[in-house]
């Protein structure tokens, strides 16, 4: 079995537009400015497309010491988030597919402790069953289609 991989590296900036409706939380959001690639130990390759918006680790304040929700978390958490948001949609792939390719590439990213690993695999299976088929919108309504209006760039 081969490793997960990062293909493309996205580019990611600070989104102050409206809130999309599939976000919940009330963390600060970012938005791709180019798309990021991913291929799955199983040879899936997931795109991430430019315009996505995202609040990448969705962690409770409280395990922000041990899990933040920035730094090396992020590499894994934007395709996370991405099979999250189409959770449910038909033909897409099963939600702990997606948990899986977190957890490969969390085991990818530089500097992220081993120990992390598993408390982190473990914290989006719990945690994200809330996130998971929240009624999100069609494939198309997860990116804003003409965000460089809003004057994020």
């Amino acid at each position: 079995m081969s490793r997960a991989q990062v293909l493309e590296v996205p580019a990611l900036v600070p989104y102050f537009g409206p809130r999309p409706a599939w976000i919940r939380s009330r963390r600060p959001l970012s938005i791709t400015v180019t798309e990021g690639v991913y291929r799955s130990r199983d040879g899936i390759v997931v795109t991430v497309p430019a315009g996505y918006v995202t609040d990448l680790a969705s962690t409770p304040r409280l395990i922000w010491p041990i899990l933040p929700p920035h730094g090396q978390l992020i590499i894994a958490c934007l395709p996370h988030d991405w099979g999250y948001s189409h959770g449910g949609a038909p033909g897409f792939l099963p939600k702990e597919w997606w948990d899986a390719l977190f957890r490969d590439l969390l085991e990818i990213t530089p500097k992220v402790s081993p120990w992390k690993i598993p408390v982190a695999h473990a914290a989006v299976r719990i945690g994200g069953k809330g996130g998971w088929k929240y009624g999100w919108e069609p494939f198309e309504a997860c990116q804003i289609p003409d965000w460089p209006a809003l004057g994020q760039v």
